[in-house]
């Protein structure tokens, strides 16, 4: 049975929980967890928090690995900057002055230089600076990312970011891509299998297993917006455009 992900959308629009052998399946509400529940749950409890714990140092394990063979160098990153990812593009409809997904956070007089600075959203542009030197060929960094726009389920004001630039084309991007998330996911795998039983089924974990010794499916962008439009009877993904890009 193929993994399909922890979440579901529902027909009105909510998202739903489908549960793992730890957790039970619902919808996913604002949590209310008092003190009493917390330390319980992550600390004298059970053993979900030290499984989380391990499986994220491990992910780092895996990536730093993988970057290595790859040939990729490290690169030490800001956690402030002047410089955000897209600038002059399209936000919440309206036309803004930095980011085109997300609104940076802004920190106002840094150091009494009387200047705004951000806090990094997205390092890119400091990673394709590297690559401007002939002798540097692919970097990557890991780093905290800091995005001002509302916590979910599926989105974190701040998170760890891995990020990567090689002088690559984009088959070959989608090939680091890839490659990544394989050698992440069976490295969990190999390392972390009593861990991942807090979360998730055997079947399930072989399941990711398989994941990682088989193609991983392609679509062109127009091939993924007919496939919208024929889902949901919506004719708005008639226009393929990253407007209407999302989940629905």
């Amino acid at each position: 049975m193929p993994y399909l992900g922890p979440y579901k959308t529902m027909e009105d629009g909510s998202l739903f929980y489908r549960g793992n052998v730890s957790h039970p399946e619902g919808p996913v509400t604002q949590p209310t967890i008092d003190k009493e529940e917390l330390i319980n749950r992550f600390f004298e409890g059970s053993d979900v928090w030290s499984a989380v714990h391990k499986i994220d140092s491990e992910i780092f394990n895996a990536t730093v690995s993988y970057f290595q063979k790859l040939g990729a160098s490290w690169t030490n990153l800001p956690q402030t900057t002047r410089m955000i990812s897209s600038p002059g593009e399209i936000y919440a409809g309206q036309t803004i002055d930095y980011t085109t997904d997300t609104a940076p956070v802004v920190i106002k007089d840094w150091f009494d230089s009387g200047r705004s600075i951000f806090l990094s959203e997205s390092s890119q542009f400091y990673l394709e600076m590297r690559l401007a030197h002939p002798k540097i060929e692919q970097v990557f960094s890991i780093y905290n990312s800091f995005r001002k726009e509302k916590e979910d389920a599926t989105h974190l004001s701040e998170f760890q970011h891995i990020e990567y630039e090689g002088k690559v084309d984009f088959e070959g991007s989608v090939d680091v891509l890839t490659g990544l998330v394989r050698s992440i996911t069976r490295h969990v795998i190999e390392e972390c299998s009593n861990e991942l039983s807090q979360f998730l089924t055997g079947e399930e974990i072989l399941g990711l297993s398989d994941f990682c010794e088989h193609d991983i499916p392609k679509v062109r962008f127009s091939e993924a917006m007919k496939m919208l439009e024929e889902a949901t009877g919506d004719s708005k993904y008639s226009n393929h455009t990253l407007l209407h890009f999302g989940a629905w």
